[in-house]
């Protein structure tokens, strides 16, 4: 039985325990899960294979064994691209004791490992290659001070650059990484106003980027939002419909967001309700409504609602929730 066959037996509330069972740490939020499911079952299978994928999606124990004695059921096979991995057969272990949709609950969250859409796991995979150029301000002093402390923690003959001026590392300078070398006081000192200073850049660097990301085709002024300058902590959770008929994409993404998504975790002083629509399918007035409707519970926190165009999203409508600290 292929994948694509698997997933058009089952509705997606009949995986959600094997999901619990695969991920202790899900807590209620199921919403991704249902946007990956739903975008699986519209989407065919290509059965044009690339050299490196292979031709089964295979469950079975892992070779390693963990500490407490336990093995590991590992999935191999579903990290290609996924109109491939629709097509592949399945094949379990005859030692596992899974029932289908445990099988299909399994393959989903391996799928869905480096995003919950095909659209964000190619962002998620663009942002681990080298750039050029640094998105703000921040980044590029980030860059500067961990350019300085590599020189000042590698010796000459044991670094080099790659092609984004990156420093890395040969594998001597690795090893000898473990045995923690000796410092004096001041170079201790300065290490850590070093890293301090580091981490300091780093989640502003990461604010200003979201900024960006939010003020970008939106109608969001950098006045509205600057304030996420300032917090300590931000979260951000994204939701988009999935759906063939426009008139569907409200009550699904409703749905996501009452249903399949546990919002128990939501403490802070602001929330941002950014939607975006393309401009060939804006949203109705009562479209809006309803949806306010929904974040009017978060009273206690200050909301700010915003619109935005996103001419990928055809007749769908994406929702980014901000919640800052």
């Amino acid at each position: 039985m292929t994948l694509k066959e698997l997933i058009m037996k089952y509705d997606f509330d009949s995986i959600i325990p094997g999901l619990e069972k695969r991920d202790d740490q899900i807590n209620g939020r199921f919403a991704s899960y249902k946007e990956a499911f739903d975008i699986l079952r519209m989407m065919e299978p290509d059965s044009k294979f690339h050299p490196e994928d292979t031709p089964h999606i295979e469950i079975g124990w892992q070779d390693s064994i963990l500490e407490d004695g336990e093995r590991w059921i590992d999935v191999y096979g579903a990290s290609c691209k996924w109109e491939n991995v629709l097509a592949k057969d399945i094949k379990v272990a005859n030692d596992l004791d899974l029932t289908e949709t445990e099988v299909l609950a399994r393959i989903l969250w391996e799928m869905t490992f480096y995003g919950f859409t095909p659209r964000r796991r190619e962002a998620r995979m663009e942002e681990w290659l080298p750039r050029k150029e640094p998105h703000n301000q921040y980044e590029k002093a980030l860059w500067a001070l961990q350019l300085r402390m590599y020189k000042n923690e590698v010796r000459k003959k044991d670094r080099w650059f790659d092609e984004s001026g990156k420093g890395c590392y040969n594998m001597d300078y690795m090893k000898s990484m473990f045995r923690k070398p000796r410092s004096n006081r001041a170079k201790r000192k300065r290490k850590y106003r070093q890293e301090l200073r580091e981490e300091h850049l780093e989640r502003m660097a990461k604010h200003d980027y979201l900024i960006q990301q939010l003020t970008k085709n939106s109608s969001l002024e950098r006045d509205n939002v600057d304030f996420l300058m300032n917090v300590e902590n931000v979260r951000v959770v994204n939701f988009q419909s999935h759906i063939v008929n426009r008139e569907e994409r409200t009550p699904y993404l409703l749905q996501l967001i009452t249903d399949y998504y546990n919002w128990d975790w939501v403490d802070g002083t602001e929330m941002i309700c950014l939607l975006r629509t393309s401009t060939g399918a804006l949203l109705t007035d009562q479209e809006k409504e309803r949806i306010k409707e929904f974040f009017s519970n978060f009273s206690h926190l200050r909301l700010h609602h915003a619109e935005g165009i996103d001419e990928e999203l055809g007749n769908d409508v994406s929702l980014t929730v901000i919640v800052a600290k």
